[in-house]
């Protein structure tokens, strides 16, 4: 369909919550702009949880939370 989500406004407070309703292992996550439209992301993190309330940032080795800016997000 043409349906897709996109923010009410263009900051770095938007977020998408989906609950997959049971613990699953996530490999890849894809991502993309709106055709004919000036709309895409710029950058992302991820946050998981278990309980709907309380969430955790994934963190690359080190500690950081890992962050996927646009330039690595096409490539």
């Amino acid at each position: 369909g043409g349906n897709a989500w996109t923010s009410a406004v263009s900051d770095f407070q938007q977020y998408l919550i989906i609950d997959l309703g049971q613990t699953k292992n996530i490999t890849r996550i894809a991502i993309q702009g709106r055709p004919h439209q000036s709309e895409y992301v710029s950058e992302f993190s991820i946050s998981y949880g278990y309980n709907g309330l309380d969430f955790a940032d994934f963190k690359e080795t080190g500690g950081n939370t890992k962050v996927k800016k646009r330039k690595e997000i096409e490539n």
